[in-house]
């Protein structure tokens, strides 16, 4: 049986590669959950950045929704997973487009 269901995260189960002029209270990770339109995560510029969940319990993803500011899109959006040996392996790879819209990238499911 399968359910749609949306995780709730907190800001202990984020960590993000980095946060533009260390200014967490405008760009921090919190603002990747905090489900409002006015506020946004923003990396340093570089590449790559990237953004780590950890779910306090094993989950059943089968899509991923992605929205960026546009002129900001990534290039690249890889979904890895880590293994028992701590090595990640990509499941899935997504070539967003640079608008401001929310993106359904694609379907999977990992267990």
């Amino acid at each position: 049986m399968t359910s749609n269901i949306e995780i709730q995260l907190n800001e202990t189960q984020l960590r993000v590669s980095s946060v533009l002029n260390k200014d967490n209270k405008n760009y921090g990770k919190k603002n990747l959950i905090d489900d409002s339109e006015e506020t946004c995560w923003n990396s340093e510029a570089g590449s790559p950045q990237w953004i780590q969940i950890t779910p306090t319990k094993s989950i059943s993803l089968n899509s991923v929704a992605l929205k960026f500011q546009g002129g900001f899109a990534a290039k690249r959006f890889v979904i890895e997973t880590r293994q028992e040996d701590g090595t990640f392996t990509s499941i899935a790879e997504f070539f967003p487009d640079d608008h401001g819209k929310q993106q359904i990238s694609f379907s999977l499911l990992i267990s």
